[in-house]
């Protein structure tokens, strides 16, 4: 099975856009203008990773890594295999946002 996902040019990091906000919305209560000052970055930078205009550089993802128990293999690709059993359980579980 291949994890690498063929995208147009547009939107060749819309995935990494989902799963980043998808961190914030589950291992977080911050909005989005909380959320890029906790990653140290405008509010504009934050909006353009999540909405695949921009890939989030290294050095934020590992970051989210160290903080969360993510794995650069799911926030890059979306492989599950090497997150945490905690960040498993808390991505893979029912939105805590209705």
């Amino acid at each position: 099975m291949s994890y690498v996902t063929v995208m147009s040019e547009n939107n060749q990091y819309l995935h990494i856009g989902e799963r980043v906000d998808l961190i914030r919305q589950r291992f977080t209560d911050m909005n989005q203008t909380d959320w890029a000052n906790y990653l140290g970055v405008t509010t504009g930078r934050y909006n353009n990773w999540k909405n695949g205009r921009r890939r989030i550089p290294l050095d934020v993802t590992l970051k989210l890594c160290q903080d969360f128990g993510l794995s650069l293999d799911w926030i890059y690709i979306g492989r599950p295999e090497y997150l945490s059993e905690t960040a498993f359980r808390v991505l893979t579980s029912p939105s805590k946002k209705s």
